[in-house]
């Protein structure tokens, strides 16, 4: 679980035992300073929660898609026992470069390392998921997955 869902997890608990959470404008501004703020400020931009003000204090609050969202789960891939890795190169043309990062970033959070901007790799087996994702996404056909050793000299 990475630290905005950790984050939005702990606005959302506690909204349930307080209807808000509140801080003064100096713990803003420490937050500010501190790496929970990129958190924070994804979680208002993506409208998942907002900033109120009351008197001297500025409080978070879960908004209503904030409610229904639920943050993508993991996929449990199965470690490969052949001795190889999974290579997955991938050259998707610029004019569908939301796709592109949707299906780089799912990687990533999927354990998958970047060698190159389009080339990954994971000593795990290549799963159904990645596929029903590629076909989602419509870039099938410039995707290439090989197995391969991987050597270290």
């Amino acid at each position: 679980m990475n630290i905005t869902e950790r984050i939005f997890n702990f606005i959302k608990k506690a909204g349930e035992v307080a209807s808000e959470i509140t801080i003064t404008y100096q713990e803003e501004r420490k937050i500010l300073r501190s790496s929970y703020y990129g958190s924070i400020n994804r979680l208002e931009k993506q409208g998942l929660i907002e900033k109120r003000k009351k008197q001297k204090r500025l409080y978070y609050a879960v908004t209503e898609q904030g409610r229904k969202y639920r943050f993508p789960k993991k996929i449990e891939h199965e470690r490969r026992t052949d001795g190889l890795s999974t290579v997955i190169i991938f050259d998707i043309p610029e004019t569908m470069s939301r796709q592109r990062t949707v299906f780089r970033r799912f990687l990533q959070h999927n354990d998958y390392a970047l060698l190159q901007k389009s080339v990954m790799i994971s000593p795990k087996k290549f799963s159904k998921d990645i596929v029903e994702l590629m076909e989602e996404l419509k870039v099938r056909p410039y995707i290439t997955v090989l197995s391969s050793k991987v050597y270290y000299f």
